[in-house]
């Protein structure tokens, strides 16, 4: 038995209970009038709802690794300052960070491949950009925004490179250091200031050098790239002879 089509069914169904109220309405022994043909319309075919199309989720980028030590010199934070709580432009405590010029933490050291621990950086790396990124890109940079656009601090070819080593056993920062400053003062020291403040944190075992510590270098942007991973680079090293 086949399945009844609707609209015949609906149609079927006015008519009955028209000619059902004809008769009613009809005085007794009076004969009802021809019941009219009533014709149904179609009903409107219904629209499935538009689903929006998910964005994909990029695939996480590895690390870029690099095999060579470094010669150049660096402008060294003496003394690791506390964590300021507040990124807003004019807010940073740029008085707070000392520096002197000196060798890379990277220099005379014997750079190891990350082919091993590739995974394990990602993943770390990662880490320390969901503690940064709400502190420089969405407080301090979006505080810059609201600055005229001919303001130094909204030129977007801003970059500075920025550099840390982390004690593996205790998460802290052992060293910070500027490898490439951008010229503008406080976008510099509020790019460590935010990495200061996202530690200390766990950092797995395998990704201590031969010395115990972890070390990375990272450019941070004024323009919208900010603090993306794309932008760092982790080292590791053997052991000192």
């Amino acid at each position: 038995m086949g399945i009844p089509n609707s609209h015949a069914f609906a149609g079927a169904t006015a008519l009955a209970w028209l000619a059902a109220t004809a008769c009613i309405a009809s005085p007794r022994g009076a004969a009802a009038p021809p019941a009219q043909q009533t014709t149904v319309p179609p009903a409107p075919t219904a629209t499935p709802p538009r689903v929006p199309m998910a964005t994909p989720t990029p695939a996480p980028t590895l690390p870029v690794e690099s095999l060579h030590s470094s010669t150049e010199p660096v402008r060294l934070v003496t003394s690791i300052p506390p964590a300021q709580s507040s990124f807003r432009h004019g807010q940073i405590d740029v008085a707070a960070w000392h520096f002197e010029t000196g060798p890379s933490p990277r220099a005379q050291k014997k750079p190891r491949t990350l082919s091993e621990t590739r995974q394990a950086w990602v993943h770390f790396l990662g880490q320390v950009h969901d503690r940064v990124h709400p502190l420089f890109a969405d407080q301090y940079l979006r505080s810059l925004d609201a600055l005229p656009a001919s303001e130094p601090f909204n030129d977007k070819t801003l970059v500075v490179n920025v550099g840390f080593a982390v004690e593996q056993s205790t998460g802290e920062l052992a060293a910070a250091y500027i490898v490439h400053a951008s010229g503008n003062e406080e976008f510099d020291i509020a790019a460590l200031a935010a990495f200061r403040a996202a530690f200390p944190m766990p950092v797995p075992a395998e990704l201590a050098s031969g010395d115990g510590r972890a070390y990375f270098e990272w450019e941070i942007h004024r323009s919208p790239e900010a603090c993306s991973t794309y932008n760092a680079r982790p080292y590791r090293f053997n052991p000192e002879p």
